[in-house]
């Protein structure tokens, strides 16, 4: 979910997500947990279909009674985005961010940064799944 709607509801096989300790795994019974998310992509895989990925910019997960509930503020499809175009933002916000001096900017520019490889990656790994 993202604040403005309901992005995907799908029954999955599996879901591999990072957290603030680590990318897990979540597979059927899963304990319950709850778990802030990095800036980073989510896969998961609905019954008997390929991978899916998304690009989350930070958030929360929810792991009960067989259902995982992710609530990001923005969340992007790996299969809508173009890997040539994600790389060039990722090098500009590198570009922006090793050249910025003021400490406000850094962490603003490092934050935009981590948000482009991120959909660097969902895009990569969608097109990899093809």
């Amino acid at each position: 979910m993202t604040p403005n709607r309901i992005f995907v509801d799908k029954e999955i096989d599996e879901a591999i997500l990072a957290t603030n300790t680590g990318r897990i795994g979540i597979l059927e019974n899963h304990s319950p947990l709850v778990t802030s998310l990095e800036i980073s992509t989510l896969r998961f895989k609905e019954r008997g279909e390929s991978w899916i990925s998304l690009a989350l910019l930070g958030g929360f997960a929810l792991i009960q009674d067989d259902f995982l509930t992710v609530l990001v503020n923005e969340a992007v499809l790996g299969s809508v985005l173009n890997t040539e175009e994600c790389t060039k933002e990722v090098e500009s916000a590198r570009t922006y961010f090793e050249q910025c001096t003021d400490k406000k900017e850094k962490i603003e520019f490092k934050l935009q940064y981590m948000r482009t490889v991120a959909k660097l990656e969902a895009a990569t790994l969608m097109a990899s799944a093809i």
